[in-house]
């Protein structure tokens, strides 16, 4: 595919530039003038629609263009452009080029130099703005309204100055060596700007000393000691003049029509080479590109007068990587020191530069290492029940906003890749909320298109450069719309309606960022890209369009991927591959110019900084066009500055984070990776670009991160680490340390006290003697972490940052000052822990009274504590550890019970794993299969709404399970579960859990995700929805050797049957044999789905039974020698709902609301476990 882009820009391609016939370049024929008023344009604009829709209306800029540059010309104009200062107010500052320049432009004409003053001042190279001349004409009378634009592209722009009839134009060139000035009619003036003339033609020159030359070529000599050749086209006779010892002039005899071109003489050993090449010049540039799905093809193609073989440029580092076939004279031919390196010849008008584009879009190119899914998948489920739809943002800026949400979609895209389809609906639903903000007029911050310059900026910065780090000053929009348009394409890639419905809103922001033609008449091209530097500047019009610069590579990089995955759902491949061509140069720019190499060549011709002390700093915080260091605007941390570098943390990102650079970057960033006073925001960016080399290790740091900042998430951080190069195939996660989850006592290793606590003391004091006078805590889940909770209180223990008084059990609600990091204690007995706070990331001691204190500098200064699980075990086991441990049960066993006699939750206690947030079970006489009772479970969605019950009392070999069962609402496309079996055949706390998804009824296998049947369109056509409002007969066998066979209301289910199933792959690719040890009945919602469910008639059996009857009231477990378990006691009177009265057994329920059942618990004490539920514990 090819696609070009005009030659030169004017405000729209059908727009001639209005000059006056007398103000045209001298010399130039309607031809010559073809680029200024048309051009070719393969790749036409995204859209043409007008943007004055947008909910927040039209807006003018505080600060407009100077009306008089652009006089002739319309918006939209570019703003964030080498060459800005020439047209933001006052239009007078230093413009970024045209390197190897600076320049201005003054009342006069225009002012220019190249420093001959390069310094390091242990930070930063600095080559500090130097003006040599300015070059004008003495007709001109200093009217600072007469010079104006007269065409401009995307690398070059002509400034024509004006008087009367006399014209001089200044073809502005990035990477010219000469300055090229056209003059019509008018007499050229050149005035010194660094010092007197010393020496004109080699003739010396006293103060008030002149010397008269014709010919076609000079030479002048400052008294700064800098040379300047002067060529012209056609011969002229030029006067030098020494004003004084600080200034001189250089004029012509008279009115001139020709071409001068004026270049810095730094070695006179460069002579030869530009006395070869000075008669061919450039006017302006067409970048044209070769793109395929893999590699794109940037080409420069000027516009030259005369023959374009015999064109001398200059190019920077990471044009001479990328050039294909380049004429490269010698280095020592000519060259230039700039900011960024050696500027060195190249010969020919038309260079072609060769990228890689990337195959990567939505997901990492290798699946999830297996070692890394069951943390990830945890995370996963946490951080998205995290997710409240109610509570979405409000946006209050693009950046932050931006930022925050688009992290959060990338759970979806993570939940997505890793077959969670249910989990995917709650993320969007949440973005869409927050979203919809920005279609409402009456949101606090609203999009407006700015009419002056032409572009979208929020609203309230039009006139404020403070709103919005000076967005509405068109101040890094790569940045933030590269955030918006990633949570747009999220959305739209999971909601085709919603991209139908707002896809030319969306457009808005994508042209603003990445419009490719300039027959687009709302929005510049390519906004911030330098396309000749090679990358993006952030800096837009704010304090005149001053020095250019750009500081977060990362969010560059991120800038053109956001937009690579809109074209993605939205736009066509030509703009897909554009997209990729973008984000492959800036990944490019960024290593060459951003990321440091201490083992480079100090005279190596590619290598941008010879000091070797700057490279020795290993990342580059900012380039600017006159200093590049390691330092930010905001932060000078070690780790702020390669973290800007790297963040967001984006799948196309492993190409940028290359081994050399994350090895560098990690030695360099080492005193502060291991320091706990600095967050660790920082460090889990650096942790994951360093993972692209060291997975392992990366995973190892991961483990002790406690915070990951608005824009990442613990399970993107491990997902992104879990999905790296492995070459050697080892575990890239390998056993990830966590909490100890569940009820414990905390016992001080040190002398044997236990931690106490209390209403009436809060503070956590290790002073109990005895178990009994003891306080319990509740150790809960959090990625990295956890939360404990006083169960007396239900309040949660916080840790002050300051770390000057005692931990207490203080807090109704868990947040970042209520979590803790429990690890075993190095050098410690096994089962012995210390605990850090992660507040303020010090380790929890112990005080002479006792008290916990997180104050310790270190993990040596740490107490020692041991968790003493409280319940049935006092063995600490992790989350579901119990049940797995549970000694085998009898091969052949038969459990049933009808409910008619009531319920007894001693057999059959209520189990919910983790955490419960609403889900309540009561016995009800309203409806039932058979007799009068069934046990009715209600769920008010999400995960931890989950609530079950049943029996750890199942046979080892043969498992039949009949259950009758009725459900209010049908099946959705979202996953639940309605059974769910711990299973010690997977991994710890992993379970076999059968529900539905895709509207079906379906086995899903916890560890890897897997589901029987697959969930493909032919699949899903062998299993079964489940009917609602009725009661249902369901029956599953496991049997021995792994097979399952699955019946409704005694039909055989063929998706739901391992034996000849096509449509298994996903769950024979396991070699696990399901080993249950228990089976529960309920309702589990990872998507927010709500039901109820009542059941009946449960029989777990060795054999089956079919769905004839019902079962008997009370049925006995055949033992072996004889011995019998009876699974039922003295049941209580059979009710509609759990006694009003009596006493509840221990792990029963006992209270939360809602409840109307027992709160009296027959042993042990009824904690509240949140505002739905309560529990007996001992």
């Amino acid at each position: 595919m090819f696609g070009s882009l005009l030659s030169v820009l004017v405000a729209s391609a059908a727009v001639t530039v209005a000059l006056p016939a007398s103000n045209l370049p001298h010399g130039n024929s309607d031809d010559a003038l073809l680029h200024i008023l048309k051009g070719r344009s393969i790749l036409g604009p995204i859209s043409t629609e007008s943007p004055a829709g947008i909910s927040g209306g039209q807006v003018a800029s505080g600060a407009p263009p100077l009306s008089s540059f652009f006089d002739g010309l319309k918006a939209p104009y570019p703003t964030n452009t080498w060459w800005a200062s020439y047209a933001a107010s006052p239009g007078n500052g230093t413009a970024a080029g045209p390197f190897p320049y600076e320049s201005a432009l003054n009342n006069n004409g225009v002012v220019y130099g190249i420093s001959d003053n390069r310094e390091f001042d242990g930070t930063s190279i600095k080559q500090p703005t130097q003006t040599d001349w300015c070059t004008s004409f003495s007709e001109h009378q200093g009217d600072f309204a007469n010079h104006k634009a007269t065409g401009f592209d995307t690398q070059t722009v002509t400034v024509q100055y004006f008087q009367d009839a006399a014209t001089m134009t200044a073809y502005l060139v990035p990477g010219s060596p000469y300055m090229t000035f056209e003059y019509s009619g008018a007499t050229p003036l050149l005035t010194s700007m660094n010092g007197g003339i010393k020496s004109f033609n080699g003739q010396t020159l006293e103060v008030g000393g002149s010397a008269s030359i014709t010919d076609t070529e000079f030479s002048v000599l400052d008294s700064s000691g800098s040379t300047y050749l002067i060529y012209a086209l056609s011969s002229i006779t030029l006067k030098a003049t020494a004003v004084s010892s600080s200034s001189g002039t250089i004029q012509a005899s008279g009115a001139f029509s020709g071409i001068l071109r004026i270049v810095k003489l730094a070695d006179p050993n460069h002579k030869d080479l530009l006395d070869q090449h000075y008669e061919v010049y450039p006017t302006a540039v067409t970048l044209d590109y070769t793109l395929t799905d893999t590699s794109g093809i940037l080409i420069f193609d000027w516009t030259t007068v005369g023959d374009g073989s015999n064109l001398l440029m200059l190019t920077y580092p990471h044009h001479r990587i990328k050039l294909q076939d380049p004429n490269f004279p010698d280095t020592s031919a000519l060259g230039y020191l700039t900011t960024k390196g050696w500027m060195y010849p190249a010969v020919g008008s038309k260079w072609s530069m060769l990228y890689d584009l990337t195959s990567i879009t939505w997901d990492a190119p290798r699946a999830l290492d297996s070692s890394c899914s069951d943390a990830v998948l945890q995370g996963l489920e946490y951080e998205i029940g995290q997710l409240d739809v109610s509570k979405a943002p409000i946006p209050g800026d693009f950046y932050y906003w931006g930022g925050t949400l688009a992290a959060q979609g990338r759970l979806a895209l993570i939940a997505d890749n890793l077959g969670r389809s249910d989990l995917v609906t709650p993320v969007i639903d949440y973005l869409k909320a927050s979203f919809a903000h920005w279609f409402d007029s009456s949101s606090p911050i609203v999009p407006a298109y700015e009419t002056a310059w032409g572009g979208v900026i929020n609203k309230d910065g039009a006139t404020n450069v403070y709103v919005d780090f000076g967005n509405g000053y068109y101040n890094d929009h790569h940045f933030h719309y590269g955030y918006f348009l990633s949570v747009a394409a999220i959305i739209a890639k999971f909601d085709g309606s919603w991209l139908n419905e707002h896809k030319e809103f969306i457009n808005w922001f994508a042209r603003d960022i990445i419009n490719p033609s300039p027959e687009d008449p709302f929005f510049p091209v390519t906004r911030c890209r330098d396309w000749f530097a090679g990358h993006s500047w952030a800096s837009g019009i704010a304090n005149g369009a001053g020095s250019r610069d750009q500081e977060s590579t990362g969010e560059a990089v991120n800038g053109y991927y956001g937009a690579l995955l809109w074209a993605s759902v939205a736009l066509s491949t030509d703009y897909i591959n554009y997209a990729k061509l973008l984000l492959a140069t800036e990944q490019h720019g960024a290593q060459v110019y951003w990321h440091l190499y201490p083992q480079d060549d100090p005279a190596g011709r590619d290598n941008p900084y010879p000091e070797a002390d700057l490279r020795a700093l290993t990342t580059i915080g900012n380039v600017e066009d006159w200093q590049s260091g390691a330092w930010l605007f905001w932060g000078d941390l070690k780790t702020e500055i390669a973290a800007i570098q790297i963040l967001p943390v984006i799948p196309v990102n492993e190409v940028l984070y290359d081994t050399q650079w994350v090895e560098n970057m990690w030695s360099y960033t080492m005193p502060e990776l291991v320091d706990p006073a600095i967050g660790d925001e920082w460090k889990a960016v650096i942790i994951n670009a360093y993972s692209n080399a060291h997975p392992q290790v990366a995973a190892e740091w991961s483990a002790n991160l406690t915070a990951w900042g608005s824009g990442q998430t613990f399970t993107n951080e491990l997902y992104f680490i879990g999905t790296r190069p492995n070459p050697s195939n080892a575990p890239i996660c390998g056993s990830l340390p966590q909490n100890p989850y569940g009820s414990f006592q905390i016992q001080l290793d040190s002398n044997g006290n236990y931690v106490a606590a209390s209403s009436e003391d809060t503070n956590l004091k290790a002073s109990a003697t005895s178990t009994s006078s003891a306080a319990t805590f509740s150790s809960a889940y959090v990625p990295n972490s956890g939360t404990l909770q006083l169960v007396s209180t239900s309040q949660f223990v916080t840790a002050g940052q300051t770390g000057d008084a005692a931990l207490a059990a203080g807090s109704a609600v868990a947040s970042t000052w209520e979590r803790f990091t429990i690890r075993q204690k190095n050098g410690a007995a096994s089962g012995v822990y210390s605990i850090k706070a992660t507040s303020n990331g010090l380790y929890v001691t112990v005080g002479a009274d006792g008290a916990l204190i997180n104050n310790g500098a270190n993990e040596a200064s740490s107490a020692g504590f041991k968790f003493v699980k409280v319940g049935k075990s006092d063995k600490m086991m992790f989350p579901h550890a119990a049940l797995i441990a549970l000694a085998a049960l009898p091969f052949s066993l038969a459990v049933s019970n009808d409910f008619e006699s009531g319920w007894d939750q001693s057999a059959w206690p209520i189990y919910a794993p983790d955490c419960n947030q609403g889900g309540t079970i009561t016995l009800d006489s309203s409806t039932a299969h058979s007799g009068t009772n069934s046990l009715k479970v209600t769920s008010p969605g999400g995960y931890c709404g989950h609530i079950f019950f049943g029996t750890t009392q199942v046979p080892s070999g043969d498992l039949y399970v009949r259950v009758w069962l009725k459900a209010t609402t049908a099946l959705t496309s979202s996953h639940v579960s309605f059974i769910t079996m711990p299973d010690a055949a997977q991994s710890a706390g992993k379970h076999l859990r059968i529900g539905g998804q895709n509207s079906i009824l379906m086995f899903n296998r916890e560890q890897d995700d897997a589901t029987l049947p697959d969930l493909s369109p032919q699949g899903t056509a062998t299993s079964t929805g489940l009917p609602a409002g009725s009661w249902q007969c369901f029956e599953y066998h496991l049997g021995t050797d792994g097979s399952i066979e699955t019946w409704l209301n005694s039909n055989t289910i063929a998706g739901l049957t391992t034996a000849n199933n096509p449509n298994a792959q996903g769950w024979s690719r396991s070699s696990i044999i399901p080993k249950v040890t228990g089976v529960y009945f309920g309702w589990e919602s990872y998507g927010g789905d709500t039901n109820t469910f009542w059941y009946d008639d449960v029989s777990i059996t060795s054999s089956r039974v079919g769905c004839g009857g019902s079962s008997p009231p009370v049925t006995t477990v055949p033992g072996t020698g004889g011995t019998t378990l009876t699974t039922t006691t003295s049941p209580p009177p059979a009710t509609s709902t759990p006694p009003s009265v009596g006493t509840v057994p221990l792990w029963g329920q006992c209270g939360g609301n809602g409840w109307t059942g027992g709160t009296t618990c027959a042993s042990g004490r009824c904690v509240k476990n949140g505002d739905w539920y309560s529990q007996c514990v001992p």
